[in-house]
């Protein structure tokens, strides 16, 4: 099957999830288990009570319970922002599916070896890489929703004088990567433009260029097909199967190994 859009995100907050909860059971259970070793020492060890013991009983409790709930509030904070992204890949997804209708070929959470590639548009257009970021806004303040694109400086300008670096290497690598193996497997030359998508923000210098562009997705059908077409629909047509060919790995369930078999 197909990969579907935040695929590699579900399954890392999925893995957190067992991570967490094993952690915060763990912390409730600490002391049942240690007055059980305790009650086992003084009973098969045939070791007195003291309040030595005791108190080495309880601190070996409060020293490992902080650990589990250190552990359990890290994982649950990795687990929000893992949330945050993936609802975010899903936003950039629905608006792009939407592309679809007018003949364009959409995929997601392209993995390689350097990590995922969020979505990949195939298009008259051309080609196009498509990295989301999600990023969480101020409770209040004015103009907390609007981001300014600094090109000549490569970063984004919030507002309060904050500022975040455009991850324009990122965004080349990953479009560098694609490009060579789809002209290999093509056997013509596939340029790949990298973009960035932001949702949820009012972009000032929203564009797209040769280098790279900076859209919110919810406009994305004027950003891509208000371009010079370059590609016709047979090419369109070959450079979405070799797309596909590497983002349908997923097994379904009922053709995955059986850990046992019927008698």
């Amino acid at each position: 099957m197909l990969r579907t859009p935040g695929h590699s995100l579900r399954e890392r907050y999925d893995d957190l999830e067992i991570d967490f909860f094993a952690a915060t059971n763990m912390m409730l259970l600490m002391p049942l288990l240690a007055y059980s070793a305790h009650i086992s020492q003084s009973y098969w060890a045939h070791l007195s009570e003291s309040s030595v013991r005791t108190i080495v009983s309880v601190v070996v409790v409060i020293v490992i319970s902080t650990i589990l709930g250190w552990h359990a509030t890290k994982t649950r904070k990795e687990q929000n922002i893992c949330k945050l992204g993936w609802e975010g890949e899903l936003k950039t997804a629905e608006e792009l599916n939407q592309l679809m209708l007018d003949g364009c070929r959409v995929y997601h959470d392209l993995i390689y070896q350097y990590g995922n590639i969020d979505h990949i548009l195939v298009c008259s257009t051309g080609v196009y890489t498509i990295n989301t970021k999600t990023w969480s806004k101020l409770k209040t303040g004015l103009n907390r929703a609007k981001v300014a694109v600094d090109r000549p400086n490569q970063v984004f300008r919030f507002s309060q004088g904050r500022t975040r670096e455009i991850p324009v290497q990122a965004l080349q690598m990953e479009a560098k990567w694609l490009a060579n193996n789809l002209s290999n497997s093509t056997g013509k030359t596939v340029r790949i433009i990298p973009i960035l998508a932001l949702p949820g923000w009012f972009i000032d210098g929203a564009s797209i260029r040769e280098d790279y562009g900076i859209i919110n997705p919810k406009k994305c059908k004027s950003f891509f097909l208000n371009r010079r077409e370059i590609l016709s629909s047979n090419e369109v047509q070959q450079i979405a199967f070799q797309v596909e060919q590497l983002v349908r790995n997923v097994t379904p369930s009922f053709k995955s190994e059986k850990k046992w078999k019927s008698s």
